[in-house]
């Protein structure tokens, strides 16, 4: 700095500059491997970040801080990524499909495949998402049967006999369910052999067949109901199964469509009305009972006292007291206590003398 009268000089040298550009902070890819069961604690996530400005870090829901996480069961997870620049990415990571516990549930493939999850290793092909018709003649649907969108398996060349495409549902919570069902539409149209399966797991990883149906059930959309009692209570999820069998048709007339699924979670088993018609008279058999239920799994047995029936009614009783039980598919039981009365009749002859 020098000094000329009152004027102030100042002197400033630069050598080198440097200048740096930073990339955006981007999540590149997402390696997971989902759990073998709902229950099982065996999935992994392993996040790839590239760009930014390295540290980076990563911030769980639940904690953790590493980029590379194992033992994990289904379920969601949210990871807030940063790097040393301030820039975020916030995602969340689902781990066999998720874990659906709010009930009822349906999905009808508007979005794409959504929670559900293509097989990647053990099956030939994948299902599509679809609208309209299929691109073979003569077989698989001409539309959706529930809003645009369908998912189906496409069995035209490459696919030969004994291919199979699999995918598999969410985990569904089903604690606490009073009577749940698994309910989906399907459509099997075609000139050719060919398989539909859907199997449950009972949470140990074993696969265990609720539906089959093979060949053709012409050009109509189905409505199958599964009835879920042995997997009340526990964390289960669906494998959708559709293979090409060899058969006299041609294999490209083998496409099979799955549309809504839903889960409904059912009530209870009660006794919704009773109707009572008196006995006459004491001494008089001729009263009788209908009962009327719902809830639990069709169709119903009914016990009146000691005469158990599939029909709703019995008559010919006498005055008294009859304990009236309902019980449904799988011996869970609604049960009331009946007094049929008498209505007492009189009848007075009269005689009439001119």
């Amino acid at each position: 700095v020098g000094t000329t009268g009152n004027v102030v000089t100042s002197y400033i040298a630069l050598d080198k500059i440097f200048i740096t550009k930073f990339y955006p902070l981007v999540l590149n890819s997402t390696i997971i491997t989902n759990p073998t069961s709902c229950s099982a604690a065996n999935g992994s996530i392993t996040l790839n970040v590239t760009g930014g400005q390295q540290p980076y870090q990563y911030v769980w829901a639940d904690g953790d801080s590493v980029d590379s996480r194992t033992g994990l069961p289904a379920g969601s997870y949210q990871v807030l990524i940063s790097d040393d620049l301030g820039q975020v990415i916030d995602t969340t990571i689902r781990l066999g499909g998720g874990l659906i516990s709010s009930f009822p549930y349906s999905y009808d493939w508007e979005n794409g495949i959504g929670d559900w999850v293509q097989e990647t290793t053990t099956d030939y092909f994948d299902w599509t998402v679809n609208s309209g018709g299929t691109t073979s003649g003569q077989t698989g649907p001409n539309f959706a049967n529930t809003g645009n969108f369908y998912i189906y398996t496409e069995a035209t060349t490459p696919r030969v006999s004994g291919d199979s495409a699999i995918f598999y549902s969410p985990c569904f919570d089903l604690t606490n369910l009073p009577a749940p069902t698994f309910n989906f539409e399907y459509h099997m149209l075609g000139n050719s052999d060919f398989t539909l399966q859907v199997f449950a797991d009972s949470g140990d990883g074993i696969w265990n067949q609720l539906f089959s149906n093979t060949g053709n059930l012409g050009n109509q959309w189905n409505l199958d109901s599964l009835d879920l009692y042995y997997y009340n209570n526990n964390i289960t999820r669906f494998k959708v199964k559709g293979t090409l069998l060899q058969g006299t048709g041609n294999n490209f007339q083998g496409d099979m469509a799955i549309d809504e699924v839903t889960l409904d979670p059912g009530v209870s088993l009660n006794i919704t009305s009773i109707n009572i018609s008196n006995a006459t008279c004491e001494g008089i058999n001729n009263g009788s009972i209908q009962v009327l239920a719902d809830g639990g799994y069709r169709p119903y047995t009914y016990s009146f006292d000691t005469v158990t029936s599939t029909s709703n009614t019995i008559s010919n009783l006498s005055a008294g007291s009859v304990l009236v039980t309902v019980i449904d598919k799988y011996g869970r039981t609604a049960d009331t206590t009946v007094t049929i009365g008498e209505d007492i009749v009189i009848n007075i002859a009269t005689t009439v003398t001119d």
